[in-house]
């Protein structure tokens, strides 16, 4: 039977996860549309090919600011319709939370991209707030100032208002209240403060303490109670312009969402009625990303539409402040995850593969009378297998396994012999994983057998470096190959990476129904490259990313479609230097080659080298200081 891409599509889950953005072309290689469809298409094997003949090896990071465009657009679209469907009278202010990433060139995109509807900035800390003061200068955008804040974070924050930034103070702690209003005094310049209230129904999910009763951040009612009161006695209850909450990222149950909305709306309206002017609800991030395409409550997936979010979201605070009398506040949202995720795919190519069936080697028909006595049982065993005793023959294969393992052991058997074993047993577990798939019913011994013959296809990437959150909270990122899509993939695998840690591998996998353990792959072309991709790894993972082993930042290039439907690239950035890396842990490279330099001088004069290998390895060892961090082929 043939394959074709449309297969593969739904293989590897793309017309799920992928939306209007990614598809398989009739080449069968993964197709990107940062534009939409019909505006261009960026050919990622293509694309890779490009990239190595200007020298940019991969692993390459590809942004594709353009997605983060029509990411605000959709959620300004949905938010726009729930407004004229419900008659609502405020307005739709989307803020992007700096932290997702941080990259200066995609903040510059996503803040262009609000041109119609100016997007503001969350900042969490101190550094991030001089980033947005620095960034934001379009009039109407918001500065939302969160996290922990002493006096030089406030005084900034406030005097930032005479550059025309309007930054909103977010309380997260009552005792920075007396703070705020001291700094405001001490000044002569009036803030705009909000409040964090920490709801009392926590959300769901991997981050669903950050609401509820023992959240990190934000006021309970007695305190909101409390900071209002403190608010008026200074004469600046007026300030007080913007609710707040958040709960938790990657929120997979629309239901969550329902009852915070309801419960803020009515903290919200009780505020109203106690002075507080406000005018401004900022339900935070949280709005999910359906890294599966599973569209269920599964932790990378969401059971909901931006649709669904938007128009829930208008309706409770419409309800809840028509019915008070009070007028509507405009609308705050902060979802960096679903603005910035689908921006970024990490492109890597696979250096090798290991695996545990080697079937070049024939099992022999008639073993000679010189192999050891359970090579030829186990020989036996191979040729035996069919549908009728494939458990038998399971059960006799991990037998003879087993008892080659305590021979050997106890200096009954010798190494060479143990791996002849070793050999047969694989193949007779090949032929069973071949025999088993034909079957209506599969006995549950044979549960794990496509785990246990899985290949290792080693990646030219670090993991804790490019996707730490596959690492750190088990993520499933959508991982396929950029090419060969209209073959039907022959093996199963995971993904090793470079680095020199057993958690340094890909193990998990999207699937619609459940996560599966290996990948359906490609065998592997003598001269010909394999390369894969890793998407929607624009949240977090790259200011996330660590220094493990010492792999830096990888090679970046952010990548557009123009009028023209061509290709273009607007940046390329390059990754991080053995010399680069090596600062941060305070090696100095003059230093390095100093010491290089003298056990070279010691070598000659010992006369273990001589003068022009010498020149040669101090060469070798500056080209290498001053080269990429991953490898190069």
């Amino acid at each position: 039977m043939g394959w074709n891409g449309e297969e593969s599509e739904e293989l590897y889950g793309v017309r799920h996860w992928g939306a209007d953005l990614f598809r398989i072309s009739d080449e069968g290689n993964l197709i990107v549309m940062p534009a939409g469809p019909g505006n261009g298409d960026v050919d990622l094997a293509h694309l890779s090919e490009q990239l190595e003949e200007q020298g940019i090896a991969l692993p390459v990071l590809v942004r594709m600011p353009q997605i983060a465009e029509r990411r605000l657009q959709l959620m300004s679209g949905v938010f726009n319709d729930a407004i004229s469907e419900y008659g609502y009278e405020g307005v739709y202010r989307p803020v992007y939370p700096i932290k997702v990433n941080q990259q200066r060139q995609l903040v510059e995109e996503i803040l262009r991209a609000g041109a119609s509807n100016p997007v503001g900035l969350e900042a969490g800390s101190k550094a991030e707030l001089l980033l947005a003061i620095a960034m934001l200068d379009a009039p109407g955008s918001l500065v939302i100032c969160n996290g922990y804040k002493d006096r030089r974070y406030l005084e900034m924050a406030i005097m930032a208002r005479r550059l025309g930034r309007d930054t909103i103070i977010v309380v997260e702690k009552l005792s920075e209240v007396q703070d705020i209003i001291e700094c405001s005094q001490k000044l002569g310049i009036r803030p705009s403060i909000g409040v964090r209230a920490k709801l009392s129904k926590p959300g769901r999910g991997k981050w669903q303490l950050s609401s509820g009763d023992r959240a990190k951040f934000g006021l309970s009612v007695a305190g909101i109670v409390s900071l209002v009161e403190q608010l008026r006695d200074a004469d600046m209850l007026d300030c007080l312009r913007l609710l707040h909450f958040h709960i938790g990222s990657q929120v997979t149950a629309i239901q969550t969402f329902k009852r915070a909305f309801r419960e803020a709306s009515r903290i919200y309206v009780e505020l109203s009625r106690l002075g507080a002017p406000l005018g401004l609800l900022d339900v935070g991030g949280g709005l999910g990303v359906d890294y599966d395409g599973s569209r269920t409550r599964y932790d990378s997936s969401r059971n909901y539409t931006e649709r669904e979010y938007a128009h829930d979201l208008v309706y409770a605070v419409s309800d809840a402040c028509t019915q008070a009398g009070i007028p509507h506040p405009d609308l705050v949202t902060e979802s960096g995850r679903a603005t910035v995720a689908h921006c970024s795919v990490l492109l890597f190519d696979i250096l090798g593969v290991e695996s545990r069936h080697d079937e070049s080697v024939p099992v022999s028909d008639a073993p000679e009378s010189d192999h050891h006595e359970l090579y030829r049982d186990l020989c036996e065993v191979f040729e035996g297998v069919d549908a009728r005793n494939c458990q038998e023959a399971w059960h006799d294969a991990q037998d003879l396994r087993l008892r080659s393992s305590q021979l050997f052991d106890a200096g009954d058997l010798r190494l060479d012999e143990l791996a002849e074993i070793e050999r047969v047993f694989w193949q007779v577990s090949s032929k069973l994983q071949r025999v088993v798939s034909t079957l209506r019913y599969v006995p549950p011994e044979f549960a794990t057998l496509d785990d246990l013959l899985a290949d290792t296809y080693y990646a030219n990437f670090s993991v804790f470096q490019s996707a730490p959150d596959s690492w750190a909270i088990d993520q499933v990122f959508p991982c396929l190959p950029i090419q060969r899509l209209h073959e039907r993939p022959d093996r199963r695998a995971v993904i090793a990476d470079l680095t020199c840690d057993s958690d340094g591998k890909l193990s998990k996998f999207i699937d619609r129904r459940t996560v599966k353990n290996t990948l359906e792959v490609h065998t592997l072309r003598r001269g010909e490259k394999y390369r894969m991709a890793l998407a929607l790894v624009g949240a977090y993972q790259e200011i996330l990313g660590d220094m493990h082993n010492l792999f830096g930042t990888t090679n970046a290039v952010h990548v557009s479609t123009d009028s023209k439907r061509r290709v273009v690239f607007d940046r390329v950035i390059d990754g991080e230097t053995v010399q680069a890396v090596a600062g941060y842990v305070q090696y100095d490279r003059g230093t390095l080659i100093d010491l290089v330099r003298q056990s070279v001088e010691r070598a000659i004069n010992q006369e273990d080298m001589t003068r022009s290998e010498g020149r040669e390895l101090l060469a070798r060892y500056r080209d290498g200081l001053d080269g990429y961090t991953y490898l190069h082929r």
